[in-house]
């Protein structure tokens, strides 16, 4: 994360983290990490995506005290998931679950290096489908704390046939290009602050963004709690960006959201 030359940045409240291998996306999800402002937080939220068929429908909750990595614990907000357990859209997940998804797992020892030995908790939480207006609410009064924080992860675009997915944005020469071109309009619209926005994009593009319910969560959590921000996108990398028709390519973006 050194390496990265990212600074914490005062304010941000939520940064996007890609989940691919460490080969692939760590330099990209070390800008992320090094923009968190990690000496003012107590909590932090961390929503991935479910890429496999889940217990649960909407959004799951790990039944754990802590999540083990090769740098030591990191502890559970044991209070605040039994918390929201209660609320509609939004239950304990069986380990089974958590054990076989990659989208948190590829974040924790990042956490945990930042973190260190200071007294912060983790929030997991897979997000199978998008959540009822209940949880939406309950994650908004988070929004309003200035010692809690979100880590949504997610990769962006996944092109080739493989993913079934070869949409290229038009007037570009490669299709690398037009596959940047797609992400930034992504990102854009993420940046309109306004979800809405972000939903009507998917809509129209059909990108594969993975990670696009929890960053969809968190913009409708920051509408509900009246927190207006912005993006700065802070790294942006493809696997292959001289990728060919019968390639594929799985984008990486590291942003941070940011209140005020």
């Amino acid at each position: 994360m050194k390496d990265s030359g990212a600074k914490p940045i005062p304010n941000a409240k939520a940064v996007i983290v890609p989940h691919a291998g460490y080969s692939y996306s760590a330099p990209t999800a070390a800008y992320s990490f090094g923009s968190i402002p990690i000496d003012d937080i107590k909590r932090i939220f961390v929503l991935g995506p479910c890429h496999r068929r889940c217990s649960f429908r909407q959004g799951g909750l790990g039944d754990f005290t802590a999540w083990e990595t090769l740098f030591g614990d990191l502890k559970f907000d044991v209070d605040v998931v039994q918390e929201l357990s209660a609320v509609e859209g939004l239950d304990m997940a069986t380990n089974q679950a958590f054990t076989a998804e990659h989208s948190l797992e590829m974040q924790m020892p990042f956490l945990k290096t930042i973190v260190g030995d200071r007294d912060v908790k983790i929030v997991p939480i897979m997000i199978a489908e998008p959540l009822p207006q209940a949880a939406i609410d309950a994650l908004s009064r988070y929004m309003a704390d200035p010692e809690t924080f979100f880590v949504i992860s997610s990769d962006f675009c996944h092109w080739g046939a493989g993913f079934g997915y070869t949409h290229v944005a038009p007037g570009h020469e490669t299709i690398g290009a037009g596959i940047a071109a797609l992400d930034q309009a992504g990102i854009d619209a993420i940046a309109s602050a306004d979800s809405k926005t972000f939903i009507n994009y998917l809509q129209a593009t059909g990108n594969t963004i993975c990670g696009r319910v929890p960053i969809m969560t968190v913009m409708q959590a920051l509408e509900k709690a009246g927190v207006p921000y912005s993006v700065r996108r802070l790294h942006y990398e493809m696997s292959d960006p001289d990728v060919n028709e019968r390639g594929q390519s799985v984008s990486y973006v590291a942003a941070a959201m940011i209140r005020g």
